[in-house]
């Protein structure tokens, strides 16, 4: 199992690449027949919001099954699963793929340093000093 960090980037951007990158799987063809895919990033953002806890199974019959309420740690085995990915006789994990390549338009957020450092002011003298804990 694969935790990929997708911070930074829009969870509609992820979801409309996933779905480029998917495959319809079993009776989702009757729904990708029936329905009109999405063809927008409104049309993504809609499907995340109106999801049961950030969660996409299918869209439109496409195999999604990826958790969309942490971006930061998207669990990837159900979407590799359902859409294998081989490089040299290895399992790779396609959604990881897809993330290292949004990569290039969304950079991984850097982390701010924490600057706040305590201080306590010793009011014992006129001058005051400082301490740090």
């Amino acid at each position: 199992m694969v935790y990929v960090n997708a911070s930074g980037i829009p969870p509609e951007v992820l979801l409309w690449a996933l779905y480029v990158n998917s495959k319809v799987q079993g009776m989702g063809i009757i729904e990708n027949l029936l329905s009109t895919p999405p063809t927008s990033l409104e049309d993504f953002s809609r499907a995340i919001t109106t999801s049961s806890r950030g969660y996409i199974d299918y869209l439109n019959g496409k195999v999604i099954k990826t958790n969309f309420s942490n971006m930061a740690s998207i669990d990837s085995f159900l979407y590799d699963r359902d859409n294998p990915v081989y490089e040299r006789g290895q399992a790779v994990s396609k959604l990881e793929k897809i993330v290292k390549k949004l990569r290039e338009a969304y950079p991984e957020p850097i982390a701010e340093p924490n600057t706040n450092t305590d201080k306590c002011v010793d009011e014992s003298t006129e001058t005051g000093t400082e301490t740090h804990i």
